[in-house]
């Protein structure tokens, strides 16, 4: 009786765990689909100039992000504060990202010294990509947390006029992403 419970249990955690990747598809194809109209012939983000302000109440932090991205679901950016000396900070002053394969490095933005920490998860039919960008100031750690999901094929539109559209989104990612994430970063402000 025991085993069949096992296996009763089991069976449940795997069919969860194919509709949280069949929802996460979806809603990220879904995304693609709603904002592909407002495409340009050549896929390029058109979301590229930044509308939205964020500010921290407890630090008086500031920094801006874009509204949103034509071809992947861009989740609001977190501002995550880490004392000096904590375990959670690496060797390379980086605040490692949440996601299989991160891999450090460092990036000047804006005169800014940041620590990038970089990593993905793929599901079924979805990358998504974690961005952290970590900064030291007055004895904290300021880790500015990226996400973007995006499709990992374009499968889903064959034979359709979205096809193409996904096919170069997914080509010129690093040439329209990554920019619009750094001059979200460059906006960064402390208080005096």
């Amino acid at each position: 009786m025991p085993r069949r419970l096992i296996i009763s249990v089991l069976i449940i955690l795997i069919i969860i765990f194919i509709l949280v990747d069949i929802a996460i598809y979806g809603f990220v194809a879904y995304k693609y689909w709603q904002k592909s109209s407002a495409q340009s012939q050549t896929g390029i983000v058109l979301s590229t100039i930044i509308t939205n302000n964020y500010k921290d109440p407890a630090t008086g932090i500031t920094f801006q992000y874009p509204d949103s991205l034509t071809y992947a679901s861009f989740q609001i950016p977190k501002l995550i504060v880490t004392a000096q000396g904590s375990t959670l900070i690496d060797a390379n002053d980086c605040l490692p990202a949440q996601a299989s394969g991160a891999t450090d490095s460092k990036i000047a933005i804006n005169g800014m010294n940041f620590c990038l920490s970089v990593g993905s998860q793929k599901t079924s039919g979805a990358i998504i990509y974690s961005y952290y960008y970590t900064i030291l100031k007055n004895q904290n750690y300021y880790t500015l947390e990226y996400t973007v999901a995006t499709l990992s094929g374009c499968d889903a539109f064959v034979g359709t006029p979205q096809y193409q559209y996904c096919i170069n989104d997914l080509k010129n990612y690093n040439n329209t992403v990554i920019p619009l994430i750094q001059n979200s970063v460059s906006t960064l402000t402390f208080p005096n």
